[in-house]
């Protein structure tokens, strides 16, 4: 009895055993798909720090790339506003220069002017002397025909005639190429005037453009 009694707890110990071995075995097994299931983690973690180490990098190679993108435009920049200065003293210039070129226009305009009417104030002059040369002629033939009546008496006479009429003669050929030069004289006032007064339109047109440059600047 007291064999079976002990063959009976024997059996119970191994009943236990096996329960606790099938025990351990079930918690190994867990243990061991718990490692698994960490480890894989572990590797989407690494994969995940490579991945963003990658993507810093990128970062800090793009960030220098635009900083250095950004230093190109600035140069750029400081450049363009020290060309746009340099323009709008050059424009400035100009514009005063337009100023300047047109008030010298007008003032030869002017002038210009003074010397028509000072030629028109010639040409009335040489009208008159055209005139007392043409009664200057007329007188000494008159005088050439009465000294020819007087005879031997009026021949002296004659002879002053004859000087009088060759100098109204002179002083009409005078007049005549006086009269000529004066019409190139006024022929080329005209032109002056029109070329000075598109001088004065164009520098006006120029002045205009250059505040319309300095305004764009």
């Amino acid at each position: 009895r007291g064999l079976n009694m002990m063959v009976a707890g024997l059996a119970d110990l191994a009943r236990s055993n096996r329960a606790a071995t099938a025990d351990l075995n079930a918690a190994a097994a867990e243990i061991r798909a718990s490692a698994q299931e960490q480890a894989a983690s572990v590797e989407e973690q690494f994969a995940a720090v490579q991945e963003t180490a990658a993507t810093v990098d990128e970062i800090t190679h793009s960030g220098a790339q635009i900083s250095k993108r950004a230093s190109e435009v600035i140069a750029t920049a400081q450049a363009t506003a020290r060309t746009s200065r340099q323009g709008l003293r050059a424009v400035s210039d100009t514009a005063q220069a337009m100023d300047a070129i047109r008030e010298q226009a007008e003032a030869v305009a002017g002038n210009i002017v003074g010397v028509s009417e000072k030629t028109q104030a010639i040409g009335e002059i040489i009208e008159s002397v055209n005139d007392i040369s043409e009664r200057t002629h007329l007188l000494a033939l008159n005088a050439a025909i009465e000294a020819a009546a007087a005879g031997e008496s009026g021949r002296s006479f004659a002879v002053v005639a004859s000087e009088m009429k060759l100098l109204a003669d002179q002083a009409k050929a005078a007049t005549g190429q006086v009269r000529a030069i004066l019409g190139e004289i006024q022929r080329g006032i005209n032109t002056s005037v029109m070329l000075t007064e598109e001088a004065v339109k164009r520098s006006a047109v120029g002045k205009t453009r250059s505040d319309t440059t300095q305004r764009t600047i």
